[in-house]
């Protein structure tokens, strides 16, 4: 175990590192761990122990390295933010004069992801999942290429290699949310959809309590409302208002009161931070209302978290969703449930499997559910990826506040380009928003939809299609958000209209072909100013009768295949 940690420790020379504070004293961990779960009761001192290191300074010189790549742009050419090459770019400065205290970021364009300019990409699609630092993954690999990790379901030496790893990584998620480790409990997840199926699947739903959404919800939350089926709760949902699709807060209040009078425990309430169609970010302080009407509190924060800060302590919810990959754009496939310790007994998981007892007899029916997290993570954990999470929690920590100055730069931006283009013919808007036309509470997605000059709907399909073809990336559809769509698209036929196991071509032939969705581009942490600008210029191109008359000539009428 000391040669694996040595080797890893000398390899500081290219950034890899193992930091040996004593939080992270690989001896120390063994020791601890052999004697909790050994039978007799030795504890060994460590007479000799290493220098004393601050994990934090260390995690801080890795994430800074993280932006000190010599990569060097190339393929095709865009303006340095930071050096006005146009009257264009200098005019956007006069209106956004903050915009120069981003300038951290256009360092880790040209760094971290220069891959974007070398491979002429314009990628606009960070609310389906965030680009990852190039260094991360690489600081990640040879991690793993130089080290040997096992399975940390044991205490033998290479478990107990990956359990160092585990255990801080559990820590920085808590640090990084602002959770009491006293308060929370960190269960792993394979993303934040798992997540919220974990909560559905244990929650004590019955007859007695209520499920309680909004129309703003991700049909990962929508699908919750099964499990409260089956066990005979009621569900409900709060609508949003027409003009901005925001929460109706006196209808949800009242809903709260409502169903909470009389009762300690009327249920369950699931708040979305940030819807992932209109960007709305709701007043986080209905959580905490519910909280006071008796209410657990799941707060879905997959869309929140990349670009905004989070304070458990603040808003103590009873359980958050999060997905890394939407975070920092690396790993995929891992997740987590921050779950308040003092709810936890509550949930009954329908099953147990490996890692979440601590015994089973057969063939009597006896078992022990293990305790803590280890309760609700089925089988063994994507352990190999935590250091990865701990590099990425540091490296998103280092540029929030310039991160979340840009994104609302840019989104207002976006949003008054695309509110004046207008068709020269007959001064009809091109692009409707769904959702806030501010920057008032919301977040950098952005949804719309766009007309022609007599307000003939384009088909976002073929908005998507010549996107591709320009090598920008967008979404469209009904982004798995059906409730949001419909009121953003002021269409609540098309929910009026679907039947159970209805498919995608009969929805499409119900309305003879006449379905126009949305298209969302969304703002994260590697756009800039240019990027958005090429989007614009995209949009512009709708305005052209010409170029717009061949983009209908090229359309195929069969690339339907999905709505979400």
């Amino acid at each position: 175990m000391l040669s694996l940690v040595n080797h890893i420790r000398r390899k500081n020379s290219v950034n890899v590192f193992l930091p040996a504070d004593s939080e992270l004293d690989v001896e120390k961990h063994a020791r601890k761990i052999r004697a909790s779960k050994s039978l007799g009761d030795i504890k060994r001192e460590n007479s000799k122990r290493e220098p004393k290191r601050d994990f934090k300074r260390d995690m801080q010189r890795d994430t800074h390295a993280l932006g000190r790549s010599n990569s060097r742009l190339s393929g095709r050419t865009v303006l340095d933010s930071q050096q006005p090459g146009s009257t264009e770019f200098e005019r956007f400065l006069e209106d956004y004069p903050e915009y120069p205290e981003t300038s951290q970021l256009d360092e880790l364009r040209k760094t971290e992801f220069s891959r974007l300019d070398k491979l002429g990409h314009v990628y606009l699609d960070y609310t389906g999942g965030s680009l990852y630092p190039e260094n991360l993954v690489r600081r990640h690999a040879e991690v793993l290429a130089n080290g040997v990790f096992g399975n940390p379901h044991s205490t033998n030496p290479t478990s107990l290699a990956s359990t160092v790893f585990e255990e801080q990584g559990r820590r920085d998620i808590l640090e990084f949310f602002g959770a009491d480790p006293q308060e929370y409990n960190v269960i792993m997840t394979s993303n934040a959809s798992g997540a919220m199926k974990l909560v559905g699947e244990s929650y004590p739903f019955s007859k007695d309590n209520k499920l309680l959404l909004t129309w703003d919800e991700h049909n990962s939350v929508n699908g919750v409302r099964e499990f409260a089926n089956t066990k005979g709760s009621e569900v409900v949902y709060v609508p949003l208002e027409d003009h901005e699709a925001r929460i109706n807060k006196d209808l949800l209040e009242i809903r709260l009161d409502q169903y909470s009078h009389g009762k300690t425990s009327p249920g369950l309430f699931i708040l979305s931070g940030q819807s992932n169609i209109t960007g709305v970010k709701p007043d986080l302080a209905h959580a905490r209302y519910a909280k006071s009407c008796g209410w657990d509190v799941l707060l879905d924060a997959s869309a929140l978290a990349p670009t905004s800060q989070i304070n458990l302590r603040k808003y103590p919810v009873d359980f958050m969703a999060i997905s890394f990959y939407k975070m920092f754009g690396y790993p995929t496939g891992m997740g987590c449930l921050l779950m308040r310790k003092e709810v936890s007994g509550k949930m009954q998981r329908p099953w147990f499997g490996g890692g979440t007892v601590e015994m089973v007899t057969v063939p009597t029916k006896a078992f022990t559910a293990a305790a803590g997290h280890r309760k609700f993570e089925d089988g063994t954990i994507n352990y190999l990826s935590f250091y990865a999470i701990s590099l990425g929690l540091s490296f998103l920590q280092s540029i929030q506040k310039p991160l979340s100055l840009r994104v609302t730069i840019l989104t207002d931006y976006v949003l008054k380009e695309l509110i004046a283009l207008r068709h020269k013919s007959t001064g009809r808007r091109l692009a409707i928003i769904a959702g806030p036309q501010t920057t008032y509470m919301r977040g950098g997605t952005i949804a719309f939809y766009l007309q022609e000059d007599h307000g003939k709907l384009i088909p976002h399909l073929l908005v998507d299609q010549n996107a591709q073809k320009r090598n920008i990336s967008l979404r469209s559809g009904c982004m798995c958000n059906p409730g949001a769509a419909a009121v953003a698209l002021g269409k609540p036929q098309y929910l009026n209209a679907v039947k159970a196991n209805m498919t995608v071509g009969e929805f499409v032939d119900h309305f003879e072909n006449d379905l126009v969705l949305l298209v969302r581009m969304s703002i994260g942490i590697a756009t800039n100013w240019e990027d958005c600008v090429a989007f614009i210029n995209f949009i512009k191109e709708f305005l052209d009768p010409h170029i717009y008359q061949a983009m209908k000539n090229e359309y195929g009428d069969d690339i339907v295949t999905s709505l979400c």
